[in-house]
């Protein structure tokens, strides 16, 4: 799940829209919710792109 607020949450099941809030489970297996408001987009970690940094800076020796 991407959040509004650019935070990526990974869950392990696919969330569910009750009411208000989207509920999951995090990678712990507990269950934990958001509120529908602050998700932006939700997509399978299939689909999810990987952020590549905007910048490369030279390599630590």
């Amino acid at each position: 799940m991407k959040m509004s607020n650019g935070v990526n949450i990974v869950t392990s099941s696919k969330p569910k829209l009750k009411g208000a809030r989207y509920y999951f489970k995090d990678a712990t297996g507990q269950e934990k919710w958001v509120p529908e408001s602050q998700v932006r987009e939700i997509e399978p970690a299939s689909m999810a792109k990987e952020e590549q940094p905007m910048f490369k800076g030279a390599p630590v020796k």
